[in-house]
């Protein structure tokens, strides 16, 4: 634990050093998913609030796509869910934490009205899902195959998370988000989570090219990621969902 301490005190050190001489430069950085809803936004606060001459790009895209962009060098890191295929040696990985399911509704979802939820209780509704080779898809059809039930009845298809939750907000459409965006648009009152367990979860990985020596500017991204993630607990359930004060 008081390792633990000293190396996320060590990183905050080395962060607010290096911003010190940091004079500009540009980063671009493609986020996936979750990443775009609050962890990527909140690590970067720290360097684009004492870099004013820095500039930063975030690209949101796929997870396959944003790999394939970090291995052309159009972007300098990606941070989303893990890919299951491994990336090409060029191309660094790191694992942030795992990250749990949530079965989302609106808040006044009729599905809310009933006492006690069993899943048997969802199959009626029609979803919006996640496409099929992705983690939360498969964890969604796992679950409901465990309870002896069908796959649920798809009235839409989308791998974009701001379409997802606006989708949910204003109409009957279940869905399934990860843990942070399920929290933070609960608390917003934009979503509601369904309490029943998905009972699979996913990992968030940074991912930036090894080959090459990397600007000032992008390696404190990396190193604002990290500190945020270490700050909040990494390896927990819940990834980058507090906050970091580093300056």
């Amino acid at each position: 634990m008081e390792q633990g301490t000293r190396t996320r005190s060590d990183r905050s050190e080395a962060i607010n050093s290096s911003l010190l001489h940091l004079g500009g430069g540009v980063a671009t950085i493609g986020v996936a998913g979750d990443a775009a809803v609050e962890l990527v936004p909140s690590s970067l606060l720290t360097l684009i609030r004492s870099a004013p001459l820095s500039r930063i790009r975030i690209v949101e895209g796929t997870p396959e796509d944003l790999l394939e962009k970090l291995s052309l060098g159009d972007i300098d890191v990606a941070v989303g869910p893990r890919l299951a295929t491994e990336p090409c040696q060029e191309i660094a990985r790191e694992d942030l934490g795992s990250e749990p399911f949530h079965v989302v509704a609106r808040p006044r979802h009729p599905v809310f009205r009933r006492g006690e939820l069993e899943w048997h209780h969802l199959v009626g509704y029609r979803w919006i899902l996640w496409p099929r080779h992705t983690r939360m898809r498969a964890a969604l059809e796992s679950t409901l195959e465990a309870q002896g039930l069908d796959k649920p009845v798809s009235a839409l298809e989308s791998d974009s998370i701001a379409s997802t939750i606006a989708l949910i907000n204003r109409t009957n459409l279940l869905g399934v988000v990860p843990n942070r965006t399920a929290r933070r648009f609960s608390r917003l009152e934009t979503l509601r989570i369904v309490p029943l367990r998905i009972v699979e979860s996913d990992t968030t990985t940074l991912y930036w090219r090894a080959n090459r020596k990397q600007p000032t500017v992008v390696a404190l991204a990396l190193d604002c990621i990290r500190a945020f993630v270490d700050h909040s607990g990494r390896g927990s359930e819940s990834v980058g969902t507090g906050s970091v004060a580093l300056l």
